[in-house]
């Protein structure tokens, strides 16, 4: 997953023309954010099956788990789509769906993050996962 996010973030920055710097460091900031989201989710459901398996995490908060992540993979597809289309239409005009996308990834990832902090799972390393986002404005 990482390798793809590299390389469509390399595939946005060809995309975009020359002119439109703005929006190409838009573009290439919203995948980062994208990508580092993925990263901690990645990690917190890694954390949470090691939990499972070693019976720290029982079922029903393992498919607690399960759900919410779930619910992040949905906005960060939604957000993918976003990004795609507003490198196709190459159009400022779909910025706004964009940062509404990503808003919804921070939102999802953030209810999984602290559900698997209320369920005592180790993702203390995790929570701050937004300070490494580049700021998209």
């Amino acid at each position: 997953m990482r390798r793809f996010l590299v390389a469509l973030s390399a595939a946005l920055m060809l995309c975009l023309p020359l002119t439109a710097c703005d929006g190409r460091e838009f573009a290439l900031r919203a995948a980062q954010t994208l990508d580092i989201s993925y990263t901690a989710y990645d990690a917190a459901m890694k954390v949470a099956a090691d939990a499972h398996k070693s019976g720290r995490l029982d079922n029903a908060g393992r498919d607690r788990v399960i759900d919410a992540g779930q619910m992040y993979i949905d906005a960060w597809r939604m957000g993918m789509n976003a990004l795609i289309v507003y490198v196709d239409a190459q159009s400022e005009e779909n910025r706004g769906d964009v940062l509404k996308q990503l808003e919804a990834i921070r939102g999802r990832l953030n209810e999984l993050l602290t559900l698997a902090a209320a369920l005592k799972l180790d993702v203390e390393n995790i929570m701050g996962w937004e300070s490494r986002t580049p700021a998209l404005e």
